[in-house]
């Protein structure tokens, strides 16, 4: 990040998650102006906002300099209602609002991969589009946090099954973060930018780091089992759509990820 003159107006949806509170956290720290939109009480520099009805999105967008979107439903319920829905109200509210820039970050693979929550993704980033807000379209490739809040439930038996073929690009939250924020230095592209982590790892290579990592913090190993899963959501990943190798960006390889946050204790990022 290049030096700058003074503080940004910057307005951050899905704020108080994985990712949205490391990106509010390197914002603020340089002396940035953060707004959280949020219908909750009590968070920090909050705003009042609901991004499934549309209230209070006006109000929250005024003096934005810029909106980064990074909330989502955590729920199939909430998809369209607010990774779609939502999406366009918030961009709509921002280009009536004249913010410089929408930055809406979304997953890589969400148009070539046929798993509802990708299609609401895919479709909230076609939402920025048409709001006529100056974007860009920031595709992330999954957290660790998230790779390791899945091996907790699929290690929790003797033997971990993975699916055969799957290979993944998992990038640390705060390394997300960074590039986040770099990708809103850039200003507005009207592009979509992508960006995977610093390895692409099998499935199964994925899990038999994890489980070292508990084992030598004193847990428990296992095995890793590979399995053949059909269907088009499988063919799908099997042909690579969820990687992007020139994208590869720097940070924590996934499995010293792994062996840190177990040496710390650390529980799970999400809970089911």
């Amino acid at each position: 990040m290049g030096t700058r003159l003074r503080g940004m107006r910057i307005l951050v949806a899905g704020g108080t998650g994985v990712l949205g509170t490391r990106v509010v956290e390197l914002l603020r720290a340089r002396g940035d102006e953060v707004s959280v939109l949020t219908r909750r009480e009590g968070v920090a520099g909050g705003v009042s906002g609901d991004l499934a009805t549309g209230a209070g999105l006006d109000a929250a967008c005024v003096g934005a300099e810029a909106v980064i979107h990074l909330a989502t439903a955590t729920t199939p319920a909430g998809w369209r209602e607010v990774d779609v829905d939502g999406t366009r109200r918030l961009a709509e509210a921002a280009t009536r609002q004249h913010v410089a820039h929408f930055l809406y970050i979304s997953i890589l693979g969400v148009d070539r991969i046929p798993f509802a929550y990708y299609r609401a993704k895919a479709e909230g980033e076609q939402e920025v589009l048409r709001a006529g807000v100056p974007w860009t379209v920031l595709r992330l490739g999954q957290f660790h946090e998230l790779l390791d809040s899945l091996l907790r439930v699929v290690a929790a038996v003797p033997v971990a099954f993975v699916p055969r073929g799957l290979a993944v690009q998992p990038l640390a939250a705060a390394d997300a973060a960074r590039v986040v924020v770099d990708t809103l230095d850039a200003g507005p592209r009207g592009r979509f930018v992508g960006a995977g982590g610093p390895q692409i790892l099998t499935a199964k290579d994925a899990a038999e780091q994890w489980l070292a990592a508990r084992r030598a913090a004193g847990g428990r190993g296992g095995a890793v089992v590979e399995l053949p899963l059909p269907g088009a959501l499988m063919r799908a990943f099997r042909a690579g759509h969820n990687l992007m190798p020139a994208s590869m960006q720097p940070g924590t390889a996934f499995g010293d990820w792994a062996r840190e946050r177990f040496a710390a204790g650390t529980g799970p990022a999400y809970r089911r």
